[in-house]
């Protein structure tokens, strides 16, 4: 690492970017605080609500038909629909039904009245599987019959589906338009509706700027555009710690020897200690990963120092064309039963966090006693390698035609 100098230390102290990002940070967003803010299925959700002429918002079909203009245009100019936006500007939209998870289809409108069907795959941070675009415009067309289909491909980006087909049959839409018909929204209806409904729609606003737009107020984005200017001030200050993590990893090295066989060290570096599952390693196509470790495993348990010490299961970055095993890999989690695995959350588009148990809390860390902390690692240990770790590994196993494994 480079030696720090004070004028390092001091443009950073003084950049705008690390003002705004902690301005960022410390502003309270009920999106953030509820945890929500890239969980797909919530912001099926929220779309729903909003498109819903019946709910609570005061809007009526005011947002409902706005949006529908937009992609009955789109739709028309790219030849999947011919309904335009003056059909639309004529509907009654009284009637429209809204739903959520209906044939597992995101976002399903149904306006039966006014002879349209309008089914949404949202996808924040995953890309579509398997053939499940093709099929939910098959369901539509038989469930719908007499309904004039435009289905929509809603994505953070505005990217086109992945098949060709798809491509000349969904019409692809960004969130910035949904942005920018939250902007519509409060200018022109802010004043009649509540402050509190005014002041809901503002915050997912700025969510949506926050953690899903590639805006100058996305905190991932503003965060490591400030990393890499001041790369060797701010490591510096990670290396300044009051726990030794080189007598940490050693106490998580050393107790993974001891209670968890089936476990082997991978790479790792100062601040994550990574092992892999030696029950997966014969599993060829889970060496693929590229841009991660030189192992190429595509899932690894790694410890991290994160509110304390955490062990994550991460799926790894791989090729474009690998994506379905990793995509697989985190559908495997999601049906081991583990309480660990996180819910409903979509496939990151690197390194996705599929399952997370604490080990040490913020507090063994700041004031780290180290015979105190290896017993709380060998129980917290003891008890994942007991309860959820076979359990995760014999479901991947399972989609390769393995058997299932115990404890050597």
């Amino acid at each position: 690492m480079s030696e720090l100098t004070e004028e390092q230390l001091e443009a950073l102290v003084l950049d705008r970017d690390l003002e705004k990002l902690e301005a960022l940070l410390s502003e309270f967003n009920l999106f953030d605080a509820l945890g929500i803010a890239r969980r797909e299925v919530l912001h099926s959700a929220f779309l729903a609500w909003l498109l819903s002429p019946q709910e609570t918002h005061g809007l009526g079909d005011y947002f409902l038909r706005r949006f529908l203009m937009e992609t009955t245009a789109k739709a028309r100019a790219l030849g999947i629909s011919a309904l335009s936006s003056i059909d639309v500007d004529a509907w009654n939209l009284s009637n429209v039904e809204i739903a959520t998870e209906r044939h597992r289809i995101d976002i399903l409108v149904v306006g039966a009245a006014d002879g349209f069907v309008c089914p949404i795959e949202n996808k924040i941070g995953a890309n579509e599987h398997s053939d499940q675009l093709a099929r939910y415009r098959n369901i539509v067309e038989t469930e719908y019959p007499n309904l004039t289909p435009f289905p929509i491909f809603l994505t953070p980006d505005g990217r086109e589906p992945q098949d060709d087909n798809d491509r000349e049959k969904w019409v692809s839409l960004s969130y910035e338009t949904i942005n920018q018909l939250m902007d519509r929204v409060l200018q022109m209806r802010g004043s009649s509706i509540s402050p509190a409904v005014s002041d809901f729609l503002s915050q997912y606003k700025r969510t949506l700027g926050r953690h899903v737009l590639a805006t100058r107020d996305n905190i991932d984005e503003l965060a490591y555009q400030v990393y890499v200017k001041h790369k060797t001030a701010i490591e510096h200050i990670i290396s300044v710690r009051s726990v030794d993590l080189n007598k940490l990893w050693a106490l998580v090295q050393d107790t993974v020897t001891e209670v968890a066989p089936d476990l082997y060290q991978d790479y790792h570096d100062r601040h994550h200690y990574r092992v892999y599952s030696g029950s997966l390693d014969e599993i060829t196509n889970l060496k693929r990963s590229q841009g991660w470790t030189t192992s190429g495993r595509i899932v690894l348990f790694e410890f991290k120092e994160e509110q304390g010490l955490r062990l994550f299961l991460y799926i790894g970055p791989t090729a474009q064309e690998d994506n379905d095993i990793r995509q697989l890999v985190a559908t495997c989690l999601q049906d081991s039963g583990v309480s660990g695995v996180k819910r409903d959350k979509p496939l990151a588009a690197k390194w996705h966090s599929g399952y997370s148990r604490v080990v040490l809390n913020e507090q063994d860390l700041h004031a780290f006693d180290p015979e105190k902390a290896r017993l709380k690692i060998e129980q917290a240990l003891k008890d994942f390698y007991a309860n959820d770790y076979f359990p995760i590994v014999n479901a991947i196993r399972a989609e390769f035609g393995l058997e299932p494994v115990t404890s050597p």
